[in-house]
């Protein structure tokens, strides 16, 4: 109360004044934050982007490992590709200059991937992050709900989505180690679900969208029937996805088939022209078809069945679930028929990589993979159900909250479980590599651009390091001396070749060194390496290994060639340069 009537209430204005100003600023906030719901889309937008929240949280682990991974040097797998995508980009043809038991499709992806990482290991895993990170976020952006909302709702929206893919993919990529990164089988499982994913979703878009993603999956699915025989369950599982449809109207499905079946066209003719511009078509029958069926099926060949219910016990549990988890969703119609696609692909690889017999871990990597397009196909079918709405039922809400969850969860797990992220600074690298950079790095300065190099030994980095074309296309010992390879490697008890299939890889042995010698003689190598026990496997002596081959090697080393010593490289290395 004031002391005179007439006095004013200056504390009661004062409290006034200030209430005036709070409802003024919470006002404009208000507005604001209508402003800025609108501009991004509403609730619903929001709502699509908050998926990014597991992406966010897992990314300072991920970045952890990422430099360690980038730091890695290539195992021989990649270091093989390596040198035969560096062939064919110098005018080396595939499967007649340069050979390998697999599709074209490894050999034309890594000299694509070579024209922006180069040959170095450092800079084609940066390469290689790069395509991982463009593949899987594709998968998480082509999964997005669609949901009517702002042009930069509409981008936010994808963005978080493919933010998620790319987290969710490197947190399955990183697992695999530094020998199954940049591996065969990790980049067919990328590209390969990948056109799933996008034949799959493009029943989602609108009539242009949804023909351009279908002709885009079926490319990719019909790349990967040259990648490995297995890779056939690709565009098979595609047209299963085109062949199921919940409503084939609304799904566009004509429109869909036609598009897919063009991919597969485009495809194929992309191989074909590869082939034709920089491989041999004859010699792909030898190097795809008849070396692995008469030689590479019976080496360190296991029980089929052993494989499939111990040694590859984790990749059969999740095929297991992929196969019943799809088939029973698509049951009780949580998931759209379409999605049978996912169902059979990863049990399929798995019965493949079984009937194979090796045991490799790389070998089951395309059916391990399938948890990542699992947990965005199930978060996709949450977030796309009744996706418009405001305010979504309680129970679905819950549910939603708790898959992403699960999902993060598991994805924490995974990264946590990576032997990436307690790997020492600086990183560690395989002495076979170090000595293999050295010699390669020698025969670059000692010998010409144009010499060829006869090389015995697993480690291709010495070739890739000299950066020269191979004498013979058998150009590492485990294709040059194959019957040596098998003894030391043979199938396992009961699932050995019988004595016709054992003298067929005899007589492949046969043509292999008459060919191999030929190209020897008519074109002498500026420089011969052997290295000794390669592998604990082939011989104690390699230059005897390889005379025994080709017996002329030996007077043409004693006329021609003196051996030379390399600093730091040991003594179980030979190299010999042509002259004196």
């Amino acid at each position: 109360m004031p002391d005179h009537p007439d006095e004013p209430n200056t504390s009661g204005a004062a409290k006034r004044h200030e209430l005036f100003k709070l409802e003024r600023l919470e006002l404009a906030f208000d507005r604001g934050q209508s402003a800025v719901l609108a501009w991004l889309g509403g609730w619903p937008a929001l709502r699509s982007m908050s998926v990014a929240i597991v992406a966010l949280a897992l990314s300072p682990w991920l970045y952890a490992e990422l430099r360690k991974e980038l730091a890695s040097a290539l195992f021989r797998d990649a270091a093989q590709c390596q040198y035969s995508a560096w062939c064919l980009r110098h005018g080396v043809r595939l499967y007649r200059d340069v050979g390998a038991p697999d599709g074209p499709l490894i050999h034309f992806l890594h000299a694509f991937l070579q024209l922006f990482g180069g040959i170095t290991d450092h800079g084609f895993r940066r390469a290689d992050l790069v395509f991982q990170v463009s593949c899987s976020g594709a998968m998480g952006a082509a999964l997005a709900p669609r949901i009517q909302t702002t042009r930069i709702g509409a981008f936010l929206s994808r963005a978080a989505w493919a933010y998620l893919g790319v987290v969710l993919w490197l947190s399955w990529y990183l697992l695999q180690g530094w020998a199954h990164t940049v591996q065969r089988d990790a980049y067919f499982a990328l590209l390969g679900y990948l056109g799933l994913v996008l034949v799959y979703a493009s029943a989602d878009h609108t009539l242009k969208v949804a023909r351009v993603t279908a002709m885009a999956g079926g490319v990719l699915c019909m790349l990967l029937v040259f990648s490995r025989h297995s890779g056939i369950v690709y565009p098979a599982s595609a047209a299963l996805a085109l062949l199921f449809s919940d409503d084939a109207t609304r799904e566009m499905r004509a429109l869909r088939v036609k598009a897919t079946l063009q991919g597969f066209a485009i495809g194929l003719g992309l191989i074909v022209a590869g082939l034709l511009l920089f491989g041999s078509v004859t010699g792909i029958w030898f190097w795809y078809f008849r070396f692995p069926f008469t030689f590479h099926r019976w080496l360190a060949k296991q029980n089929a069945f052993y494989l499939f219910s111990e040694a590859y016990g984790e990749a059969a549990q999740t095929a297991v679930v992929a196969l019943v988890g799809v088939v029973g969703a698509v049951a009780v119609r949580a998931l759209p028929r379409r999605a049978l696609a996912f169902a059979f692909v990863p049990m399929l690889c798995l019965i493949a990589a079984c009937i194979e017999g090796k045991g490799w871990p790389n070998h089951v990597q395309q059916t391990t993979a399938v948890e990542v397009i699992l947990e965005l196909l199930v978060l996709s079918e949450l977030w796309k159900y009744r996706a418009q709405s405001m305010r979504w039922r309680s129970a679905h809400a819950v549910g939603a909250a708790l898959a992403l969850l699960f999902v993060g969860y598991e994805a924490n797990k995974t990264i946590h479980a990576s032997g990436f992220l307690t790997w020492p600074v600086p990183v560690p690298v395989d002495e076979d590599i170090i000595e293999a950079k050295r010699v390669g790095d020698y025969l670059k300065q000692h010998t010409s651009p144009e010499d060829r190099v006869l090389y015995y030994g697993h480690e291709a980095h010495v070739l890739l390091n000299a950066e020269r074309a191979p004498a013979t296309p058998y150009y590492v010992n485990m294709s040059l001396n194959i019957e040596l390879f098998y003894e030391r490697a043979p199938a396992a008890r009961g699932e050995e070749p019988n004595a016709e299939e054992r003298g067929a890889i005899k007589r492949l042995q046969r043509e292999i060194s008459r060919d191999a010698c030929r190209r020897i003689k008519v074109t002498p190598p500026g420089a011969m390496v052997f290295l000794d026990g390669s592998l604990g496997i082939f011989g104690a002596d390699g230059r005897a290994d390889v005379v025994g081959i080709c017996p002329a090697v030996a007077p043409m080393l004693n006329a021609d060639y003196h051996e030379v010593s390399i600093p730091g490289v040991p003594a179980h290395y030979h190299v010999y340069l042509r002259g004196h």
